[in-house]
């Protein structure tokens, strides 16, 4: 990649669903220029998608994760992982290298939901899970790969307080085809669900505004950037608020750190850093340590090798204007 395809990404890291009319401008570049290395991105398999960044918080949904060390069955593993990403609720799983062997996340719209969905996947799958850890997300920043060329932008914050934010069939329609791909235009998005573009438009608009839809961000095959992923645990010595703030400041900071996440649980802090291999990050854990030393009290590393995403919330088909309305959809 040259100069040109960095600042490309660097761009739609920070817009996804910018035109090409408007990143050429931004670029100061020809548009058919723009939109030829935009396309020999995605034809390279650089670009994997552009999406809508959805906040589930804003739906009346919570994040929990689960951490598992097991057993070493491959065949076994392959149809945990079969299952998962067949199961409902499922949003993301991750097969790891390190403390944890697989990690997967679901949204649920209460802890008891959640206690319901996991004790299924355990009932299932216990021959298989030697431990697990479980974590409750409070709030998810999401920083811009600066990787690319330094930005201004503050990043992405999503959760919060649960709050339900209805949406009817077009709403929802709406938001499972940006969150595959954040690029369509208003009138395609339209006539496949089957409404005018101006009512179309209008209703992203009025997403946008709800923040149910917090922004629009690429993702990119990290194999292709000669980079490998990193999950931090960080446990940390005390919880003042001050720290934590200056510890939120240095990760936002720091070109390679893309996530800052706050949860309940065994381990209160976690990062995920985007490194240029292993040495490049202890370098940037280094770093922190240095920074923070009366703070962090112990980090431990995961090598995520595999990542599978469901960004839409399956399983809920709609959030419906007189209450939640269940589907397997």
């Amino acid at each position: 990649m040259d100069k040109l395809d960095r600042k490309i990404l660097r761009e739609l890291d920070l817009n996804s669903r910018q035109s090409m009319s408007e990143l050429a401008r931004t670029l100061s570049h020809g548009r058919d220029t723009v939109e030829y290395r935009f396309s020999r991105l995605v034809e390279k398999g650089v670009i994997l998608r552009c999406s809508a960044i959805i906040d589930p918080y804003k739906l009346g949904l919570t994040i929990y994760k689960t951490y598992l060390k097991l057993e070493n069955l491959r065949s076994r593993r392959d149809e945990f992982l079969k299952f998962l990403n067949e199961y409902p609720r499922v949003y993301w799983i991750a097969e790891s290298d390190g403390q944890w062997d697989m990690m997967f996340s679901v949204f649920a719209t209460s802890a008891f939901e959640f206690y319901q969905l996991q004790q299924k996947v355990l009932a299932t799958f216990g021959d298989l899970v030697l431990s697990f850890d479980v974590y409750t997300l409070v709030n998810l920043r999401l920083y811009h790969k600066s990787y690319f060329g330094k930005t201004k932008s503050e990043g992405t914050l999503i959760g919060g307080a649960p709050c339900v934010q209805k949406l009817d069939d077009t709403e929802f329609s709406i938001l499972k085809i940006l969150s595959e791909d954040a690029r369509a235009s208003v009138p395609v998005i339209a006539e496949k669900v089957g409404v005018s573009p101006a009512v179309a438009r209008a209703r992203i608009e009025s997403m946008e505004e709800r923040a149910i839809i917090a922004g629009y961000r690429i993702d990119v095959n990290l194999q292709k950037l000669n980079m490998t992923f990193f999950k931090a645990q960080l446990y940390l010595r005390h919880f003042g608020e001050r720290e934590l703030d200056a510890l939120r400041d240095s990760c936002r900071e720091q070109e390679n750190i893309t996530y800052f996440v706050e949860q309940l649980g065994a381990c209160r802090l976690e990062i995920e850093v985007e490194a240029y291999g292993y040495e490049n990050y202890l370098e940037i854990l280094n770093e922190l340590r240095s920074r923070h030393c009366g703070l962090i009290r112990n980090i431990e590393t995961n090598l995520i090798s595999r990542e599978h995403f469901h960004w839409i919330p399956r399983g809920i088909k709609l959030f419906a204007r007189d209450g939640i309305s269940e589907s397997a959809a």
